[in-house]
């Protein structure tokens, strides 16, 4: 579904979208999931507006306007989130500014931060407990791979 006559009218929609707001590259799947998105959050709506309107008081449970636009206001509600405003950032930047940065140690050399937080560390923990594979184990109670070679013939060059 990469080409526009293979898609549905609504994902020609998406292309145009998307090319509007100047975005030239993105992978075919993008598409195909802002279809998904699309459908699901409008039947989403559809649903909850029935069900509003299956509440409602009047004679018959039809759809009308407030109904979707009042399913629209509670999807959008829990589904999407706002930022928060720019006077909250604030307070929460004073706050954290607040608290005042540890002394730094005289110190000479290069400063990093505890073993613990450093990535210079391994990504391994060895556990010398643990026994060692020993070759002869590896070749499955063999005798060992160069004594084999010593007495075959295979390795040997034939003489001239």
């Amino acid at each position: 579904m990469s080409t526009p006559e293979e898609l549905p009218p609504d994902g020609v929609k998406i292309i145009s979208l998307l090319r509007s707001m100047s975005v030239t590259a993105y992978e075919p799947r993008v598409i195909q999931q802002l279809l998904d998105f699309q459908y699901r959050y409008t039947a989403e709506c559809l649903q909850d507006a029935e069900a509003i309107a299956e509440r409602s008081l009047g004679p018959r449970p039809e759809v009308t306007m407030p109904h979707v636009v009042l399913a629209t206001e509670l999807a959008s509600a829990h589904t999407f989130t706002n930022p928060p405003s720019l006077k909250v950032l604030q307070q929460l930047a004073a706050e954290i500014n607040a608290q005042a940065l540890p002394e730094i140690k005289p110190h000479y050399g290069l400063r990093l931060p505890p073993e613990g937080d450093c990535l210079l560390a391994p990504n391994y923990q060895f556990d010398p407990r643990t026994p060692a594979i020993s070759e002869h184990a590896l070749d499955g109670g063999a005798a060992p791979l160069k004594q084999e070679a010593a007495s075959s013939d295979l390795g040997a060059v034939p003489p001239t």
